[in-house]
């Protein structure tokens, strides 16, 4: 079996498929996927290698709507049979300060450097379904800020949001939801942010 993720706002590294299994020792998976992001459309590429019997590593690209691009690195730990650690190194930015007269610098994700650190478990159902469930924390380092009209990044640490994931995959193709709740941000959201992605993962030879 290869393997799966846990991290930003668009979807896990590696595929989400798999949550707490990881890329076997010395194999490699690439997954592309897409879906919506709250409002916005978004598509991921990313791949991952296993580099031991109980540690894995991957990288994702990601892009909403070709307004947010983001960029993550990322390791997990294995904790048993089902269940896995992991964190994440993400660095986000926007290609546009401004769109129909929303601000992006106030925008929960995508803004600057965090760390991501997740919980994870798998299970697979009777039918040979596998599924996976994670929890998350958004940790900005570095953020970006509006000042007198001027976007910056600047040093920031703050806890901005936790996730709540769930995926199931069959045969390769996944499919996986995320709920994302800001605790930090200048844009209000009653209850949670929606994500929802769909994709495929490709061992590779």
């Amino acid at each position: 079996m290869t393997v799966a993720p846990f991290t930003l706002f668009a979807f896990s590294l590696f595929s989400p498929r798999f949550a707490a299994n990881l890329v076997a020792p010395g194999a490699a998976e690439v997954h592309a996927g897409g879906g919506i992001n709250a409002f916005l459309p978004m598509v991921a590429v990313g791949a991952g290698a296993g580099a031991g019997d109980a540690v894995d590593f991957a990288g994702q690209y990601e892009t909403h709507a070709g307004v947010v691009h983001v960029l993550t690195l990322g390791s997990r730990l294995r904790l048993g049979d089902r269940w896995a650690v992991g964190l994440a190194a993400s660095d986000g930015f926007y290609a546009l300060e401004e769109s129909g007269g929303l601000r992006f610098a106030r925008f929960p994700w995508g803004n600057g450097t965090s760390l991501l650190p997740s919980i994870a478990r798998s299970w697979t159902t009777a039918k040979g379904t596998h599924v996976g469930a994670s929890l998350a924390a958004n940790v900005q380092l570095v953020g970006l800020h509006e000042e007198f009209g001027t976007i910056e990044r600047r040093w920031d640490p703050s806890l901005r949001d936790a996730r709540a994931e769930i995926s199931a995959e069959w045969g390769g193709a996944f499919l996986v939801f995320r709920a994302v709740v800001p605790i930090e941000a200048e844009i209000g959201v009653i209850g949670y942010l929606p994500m929802i992605a769909a994709g495929y993962t490709w061992g590779l030879p």
